[in-house]
């Protein structure tokens, strides 16, 4: 409906509005009869009463093309890659139970990944592609996972990806975490991977020649891992330990001397992570313990506040030397 006379009052404002030109806004039953004609809709009927116009207008009878991947390629351009959803499906009505309210049981009954059939060149092709497949079937909790499927859009995440990449590394191929996080897409993703000659199963037995070679993460090392990067909640950090002695008259150079014997001697005192394993150094240089001299009181308190378990960093050793004493 629109109204085709307007108050003064009305008037006034669309005059100020259209620069002096109000029929702009203003259409009779012809203009509006042409209108709908040129967006396809049918105008079935229009009349006027009490000064406004009435139009009973029918939706075109045409099929509309709907296409999941052109809508998901829209959101991509204007969400953030976690955002876009994974499957896309349209529906005409919801089903409903028989109180009328929405039947979630029957939603998810008929549009879960298993009740989906992914075409046969979208299925995963060679034993590299089946692998990985298989893996993220595991790791996401999912049902089928074609060669355009998302780890992250699928719910992986940076703990997953670890897992994912220690369990290819146990399987025998070369994975980087690197690769997941900029080829996501599984076909692009085991595209990157390379067979070693590593055995699916490896006794644990001592191999002094491998001794300083990489090897995977615990468990718990990778928890640690994932704990340092950011976007968690309490994440961007790995692990504080402080622990503060105050000794009288301690000869710090024998301590230096005494940790650079631990550090010679203890392979995880000098062991490193990088692309998601762990490798022990054969050499590393001396560890120098930083020495900070303080000349009151209120300095150590100062140092203090700002060592103490809120500020400290992970792993860290210094001497701080004020009157009379040596922490």
């Amino acid at each position: 409906m629109e109204f085709r006379q307007l108050t003064p009052s009305a008037l006034l404002s669309t005059l100020l509005l259209t620069n002096g030109q109000p029929e702009a806004l203003l259409h009779n039953s012809a203009d509006w009869a042409a209108l709908f004609s040129a967006a396809a809709f049918n105008c079935q009927h229009g009349d006027e009463v009490a000064g406004l116009q009435r139009f009973l207008v029918q939706c075109p009878d045409r099929q509309v093309r709907r296409d999941p991947r052109q809508l998901q390629a829209a959101l991509a351009g204007r969400l953030p890659g976690w955002m876009v959803p994974q499957r896309i499906v349209f529906l005409d009505a919801l089903p409903l139970t028989a109180n009328g309210k929405i039947d979630y049981q029957a939603l998810k009954r008929r549009h879960t990944p298993e009740a989906e059939n992914p075409a046969e060149a979208d299925l995963p092709q060679g034993d590299i592609e089946k692998q990985v497949a298989a893996l993220w079937q595991q790791l996401l909790s999912t049902g089928n996972v074609t060669r355009e499927t998302d780890f992250f859009q699928q719910g992986g995440d940076s703990l997953l990806a670890t897992r994912l990449t220690g369990q290819l590394h146990q399987a025998g191929y070369e994975a980087q975490l690197s690769d997941l996080f900029n080829h996501p897409r599984l076909a692009d993703f085991a595209a990157t991977l390379r067979k070693t000659d590593v055995p699916v199963e490896q006794p644990f037995v001592h191999s002094p020649e491998d001794r300083y070679q990489p090897f995977a993460l615990t468990d718990v090392q990778q928890a640690y891992l994932v704990g340092r990067q950011p976007g968690f909640a309490l994440g961007g950090v790995g692990s504080h330990f402080f622990v503060e002695f105050e000794i009288a008259d301690l000869d710090l150079t024998r301590l230096e001397t005494v940790w650079n014997r631990l550090i010679a001697r203890h392979d995880m005192l000098r062991a490193v992570v990088r692309d998601g394993q762990q490798q022990v150094l054969e050499q590393t240089p001396r560890w120098v313990i930083p020495a900070h001299i303080l000349h009151t009181p209120e300095e150590a308190l100062q140092v203090r506040e700002k060592t103490g378990p809120s500020g400290t960093q992970p792993r860290s050793l210094a001497g701080i030397r004020s009157p009379g004493r040596l922490r």
